[in-house]
C-alpha cells in the first residue's frame, strides 16, 4: 500500500471544475464503511474527529442524521449507509466523522474508520463495475474505483455527494426510509456512559480550535503509539505505509526493527519511541510506518496507527514548557489541544540527532 503525503493548501483546489468531479490523480484520504474502502481528496478534508452527539433535525432527507456545532458553525452530518440506499446501522463511539469543505460549504459524514492517506494515479482508476450494489441508483455518487494491488477503493464524487445546494430526491429504498423514520435518535443503543462521552465530545467541538482564515495553516498528522496520540509535522513526511516482510538486521541495536522493500528501495524501520523509553506495546501493534525524507535515504518510524490529520493555525500550537517522558522538551515542537486532550508534536529532526540512535546515513 502506498500512502503519500503532500499536504500543501493548494490541495484544497483538487477538484476539476470542468468535469464536476474530484481529480482522479492526487492524494486521497482512505476510510472504510462496513468493511468497504472509499477515498476522498485530502484537499477537501477539513477535520477528522471521533463521533460526537448530534442534534436531530426535522424535515431533512433521510441520510442527514443530525447537526453539529463545529467551531461555531452549524454543520449537517450524513449517514453514508443511508446515502447509498442501505439500512441505517447502529453507530458506536468508535466511529469517526470526516468533515468535508468546499468554499463556504461544510458537511460531515460518519464512517467506520479512517485508515491512511494514499496517492492514486489516473492509471489506477476505472469506471465502477456492475458488481457494486445499488449501482444504478447510487453510481453517480462515485467517480470511479481504484484497483491497487488486491484492494478496490471507491472514489467519492463530492459534487454529487454533498456540494449541490439542492439535494436531489434520490430513489432511497422503502426499507431505508422506514428504518430511519422509526429511529428517534442516531445512537439508540448507547448506554449512559457512552452518551455522556459523546456529549462531552460535542461540547469540545463547539470550542474554537482551527482558525477559519485558511491562508496559513500547518498540516499535522496524528499517530498512535503505546495508547498515546502524538502529532507530527507533515513537511518532512514522504508517505505512510504498512510494515510488511520486515527482515531483522544482525548486529543492530533493538530499536532498529529491520529492513523492508518499499517499491524497490530499502526502508529501514526504527522504533524511536522505544529508544526514548516511551511505554512500548512490545512491537505487537507496530503495523505501520511513517516514511521520512531523511538525507538521501527513506527512513520508517514505526507506529501503531495513523489516526488522521488536522489543519492548525500557528497561534494554536503552544510551546512545550514541561519535562515529558522523552526526557527533554527540546524534542517537541509544541503542543495543541483537541477535544480537551493535549497532543504533543514531535520534533523528528531533533529526535533523529539523538546520540545512540543509529540510522542510515549516519557517520
Amino acid at each position: 500500500m502506498r500512502v503519500a503525503m503532500n499536504t500543501g493548501m493548494n490541495e484544497r483546489n483538487q477538484r476539476n471544475p470542468e468535469s464536476g468531479r474530484q481529480s482522479a490523480t492526487g492524494n486521497f484520504l482512505i476510510f472504510h464503511l462496513n468493511g468497504v474502502g472509499f477515498a476522498v481528496a485530502t484537499g477537501a478534508v477539513k477535520e477528522i474527529v471521533p463521533l460526537a452527539a448530534l442534534t436531530p433535525v426535522e424535515g431533512v432527507l433521510p441520510f442527514i442524521i443530525g447537526m453539529l456545532n463545529l467551531r461555531g458553525k452549524v454543520v449537517p452530518v450524513m449517514d453514508l449507509n443511508v446515502r447509498f440506499g442501505h439500512h441505517r446501522k447502529p453507530l458506536h463511539s468508535s466511529n469517526r466523522i470526516i468533515f468535508l469543505e468546499n468554499e463556504d460549504c461544510v458537511m460531515g459524514m460518519v464512517v467506520t474508520e479512517v485508515s491512511d492517506v494514499l496517492e492514486i494515479n489516473a492509471s489506477d482508476v476505472q469506471p465502477v463495475t456492475s458488481h457494486m450494489r445499488n449501482l444504478e441508483t447510487c453510481g453517480h455518487l462515485l467517480t470511479g474505483e481504484a484497483r491497487l494491488n488486491e484492494r478496490i477503493i471507491f472514489i467519492l464524487n463530492l459534487d454529487n455527494l454533498i456540494w449541490n445546494a439542492n439535494f436531489p430526491e434520490e430513489n432511497f429504498s422503502d426499507s431505508s426510509e422506514n428504518h430511519a423514520a422509526e429511529e428517534p435518535g442516531f445512537l439508540l443503543d448507547a448506554n449512559e456512559e457512552e452518551r455522556e462521552l459523546l456529549k462531552q465530545r460535542s461540547i469540545a467541538l463547539a470550542q474554537s480550535l482551527i482558525d477559519e482564515d485558511k491562508t496559513q495553516l500547518d498540516a499535522v498528522g496524528l499517530i498512535e503509539y503505546g495508547n498515546e496520540i502524538f502529532g507530527i509535522d507533515l513537511k518532512n513526511v514522504r508517505e505512510f505505509t504498512e510494515i510488511k516482510d520486515l527482515v531483522p538486521v544482525p548486529g543492530t541495536p533493538p530499536h532498529i526493527l529491520g529492513n523492508m522493500n518499499l517499491r524497490g528501495e530499502i526502508l529501514t524501520v526504527v522504533d524511536i519511541f522505544g529508544f526514548l523509553n516511551i511505554s512500548s506495546p512490545e512491537h505487537k501493534g507496530l503495523d505501520n510506518a511513517v516514511v521520512l525524507k531523511y538525507e538521501e535515504f527513506p527512513l520508517g518510524i514505526a507506529v501503531e496507527n495513523f489516526q488522521g490529520l488536522v489543519y492548525l493555525a500557528p497561534s494554536k500550537i503552544k510551546s512545550s514548557i514541561t519535562e515529558t517522558d522523552l526526557g527533554s522538551e527540546s524534542l517537541f515542537k509544541g503542543t495543541f489541544a483537541i477535544q480537551e486532550k493535549l497532543i504533543s508534536i514531535l520534533d523528528l529532526e531533533a529526535i533523529l540527532k539523538q546520540e545512540g540512535l543509529a540510522v542510515p546515513g549516519d557517520a
